[in-house]
C-alpha cells in the first residue's frame, strides 16, 4: 500500500501500539521504548523502502509517546 509519507508513519507507529517494552519499578510499571526487532520487521511486513528514514520518524514519534507516558505517571503519582 502506497501512503502519503506522514500517513505511513503514523500507521507504522500504530502497528507497534503492542510492542512496547516494559520495566517495573518503584512506580509500577512502565514503557521504556519499542522493541526495534518488532520495528524492523513491520518495516519489511508494510514494505517500507526507506527503512532507515523510517526509523527516525519512528524515533522522534517514540520519544514524543514517552514523554506523555512520563507525564501520565507523575499526574498518577502525585494524585492528580
Amino acid at each position: 500500500m502506497v501512503w502519503p509519507e506522514n500517513m505511513e508513519t503514523v500507521g507504522l507507529f500504530l502497528s507497534l501500539e503492542s510492542q512496547w517494552m516494559m520495566s517495573n519499578g518503584l512506580s509500577g510499571c512502565f514503557p521504556v521504548g519499542l522493541s526495534y526487532p518488532a520495528l524492523e520487521t513491520a518495516m519489511r511486513l508494510m514494505e517500507i523502502p526507506d527503512k532507515p528514514e523510517m526509523f527516525k520518524r519512528i524515533r522522534v514519534m517514540e520519544l514524543a509517546a514517552l514523554d506523555v507516558f512520563d507525564k501520565k505517571l507523575k499526574e498518577v503519582k502525585n494524585g492528580r
